[in-house]
């Protein structure tokens, strides 16, 4: 089973590049003349190949749920536990991977009118968050158990957000190897991928180091983050003076418009076989509206229209 690692339950989001081993040297020029900011980069997640057994123990007993998990444990547990990592199964296609449960899931009316595209669950401790960014696909979330809170901001906060091209990083998971070992994270891994649908503003949960002047003002990725710089902050408070707050339980359902940034953050909660932890599905359908992106002129310029080459007959 392929799970995403990360030390601080941060699976996607922007961070200063100087947190990473590495730097713009070497990037060609066609590339970094397309990027939005040379300070700032996208970090993801590592990826973990674990044994499903031991996934799952490992989420008992990260959950509370002890008992034989947490005594015995499959291969790599006690490693994974030590670590203090949170692990996460993401992205995983429900009609793939577990058709079973597929049909388990009852169809949203909503979703009657919505051509979809994917169908998918996910499953962590409920310490996760996916910072802020877009999806060009309309988007139903259904926690099954714990807690989501997605919050939204319309999508021509684009060019106050800082839409564009941003250069990847992905967590190195050194020490572990096919469910052995124990893994160390470490940002060391800046990619030649770049990503579309990031913010460089993190306006919803800006890192600590936000709060420290002189760390903002030493560090230029830091200056282009955080929302709180005299560049940022009018910016900042007009685009979260617009943003809309769900909170959604088992039984419940956000959707998340197309090309609306949204955050989502996980919150466990009690787990059909005991303990605590985050199971939800989701599922993605093409878009009622689109517009071209990456794109930063507000409204006028990046206007969202009506889809009518997949919605005519809707």
């Amino acid at each position: 089973m392929h799970v995403k690692a990360s030390p601080d339950g941060v699976f996607e989001g922007t961070e200063p590049i100087s947190a990473w081993l590495g730097d713009m040297r070497g990037v060609p020029d066609g590339v970094r003349a397309g990027l939005r900011s040379l300070n700032v980069v996208v970090g993801r997640a590592a990826g973990l190949d674990v044994p499903a057994g031991t996934f799952f123990d490992w989420l008992e007993a990260r959950g509370g749920g002890g008992g034989e998990a947490a005594a015995g444990g499959g291969e790599g547990l006690g490693a994974l536990l030590a670590s203090n990592a949170s692990l996460y199964l993401e992205y995983t296609s429900l009609r793939e991977w577990l058709p079973r449960l597929a049909a388990d899931v009852p169809a949203l009316g909503a979703e009657g009118a919505l051509r979809r595209q994917a169908f998918n669950v996910w499953v962590g401790d409920g310490a996760t968050t996916g910072k802020l960014h877009f999806d060009a696909s309309e988007g139903l979330l259904t926690p099954i158990a714990g807690r989501k809170r997605v919050t939204l901001l319309p999508p021509y906060a684009n060019e106050a957000l800082g839409e564009g091209h941003l250069r990847e990083g992905v967590l190195a998971s050194d020490g572990w190897r096919g469910g052995r070992g124990a893994p160390s994270l470490s940002r060391s891994r800046l990619t030649d991928a770049t990503s579309l649908v990031h913010a460089v503003l993190d306006l919803v949960s800006p890192p600590a180091a936000c709060g420290d002047e002189s760390a903002v003002l030493a560090d230029a990725g830091l200056g282009e983050l955080c929302p709180g710089t005299p560049a940022n902050a009018a910016a900042a408070a007009a685009v979260w003076s617009a943003r809309v707050v769900c909170d959604a339980g088992p039984g419940e359902t956000v959707y998340i418009p197309a090309h609306w940034w949204h955050e989502v953050a996980s919150e466990a909660g009690p787990m059909p076989g005991g303990g605590a932890g985050s199971v939800a599905v989701n599922s993605w359908s093409l878009p009622v509206v689109d517009k071209p992106f990456p794109c930063v002129g507000g409204a006028g310029e990046c206007p969202l229209r009506l889809n009518l080459k997949d919605y005519q007959a809707v």
